[in-house]
């Protein structure tokens, strides 16, 4: 084809083979993307630790929080315990399984003494658990579970005699039924046998 004297030819440059703009194109942006990558990753992964630093913190704090509030709004527990600990040991009061009242006024009077308390109870060697407590729909009752023995399947066969204080401060009996309690079971029962 002939060339026109004022045309001049349109050169390309390339390297090694490849179009020189096109590849200088596409190796800036292939190093942004890279860049910008290498930096999401390293903001992503010091964000996430701040973040898991400050939960940290702030579980920390709210843990500190909560059980600070607990022993305030128990503080009297462990005077009460200690105390009735000592009145059982001297046999001030002691909790009879044959007759259990003495230990309901006992603990009946507790639980209107110190109104943050829920329950009373106190659970002899062999595992006979009585206590007293606050009932969502019944008030304020006392309960006696008995271990009569072990069941065909091996599950323990327990007696459970439910009583309500009257007006007059008298027990009176709601029900009683069979069930399968057993206080020696539970990790607090093997917990108060150590000491």
């Amino acid at each position: 084809e002939p060339v026109h004297p004022n045309k001049k030819p349109q050169r390309t440059f390339t390297f090694s083979g490849l179009p020189l703009r096109s590849t200088f194109i596409v190796a800036i942006v292939l190093i942004t993307l890279l860049t910008a990558s290498s930096i999401g990753l390293v903001a992503f992964m010091s964000g996430s630790s701040v973040i898991k630093r400050l939960w940290q913190q702030l579980s920390g704090q709210i843990a500190d929080s909560t059980v600070y509030r607990t022993s305030l709004y128990f503080s009297s527990a462990h005077p009460f315990a200690e105390e009735s600990t000592a009145l059982v040991h001297y046999r001030t009061i002691y909790p009879d399984p044959d007759n259990p009242f003495s230990f309901f006024d006992y603990a009946l009077a507790s639980l209107d003494a110190n109104k943050e308390f829920t329950w009373v109870s106190f659970t002899t060697v062999e595992g006979t658990y009585m206590t007293v407590y606050h009932h969502p729909d019944l008030g304020r009752v006392a309960e006696i579970r008995r271990i009569l023995g072990t069941t065909a399947d091996g599950e323990p066969d327990t007696e459970l005699t439910r009583y309500t204080p009257d007006d007059s401060g008298k027990w009176t009996l709601l029900e009683t039924w069979k069930g399968s309690y057993d206080p020696r079971q539970r990790s607090w029962w093997a917990l108060a046998l150590k000491h």
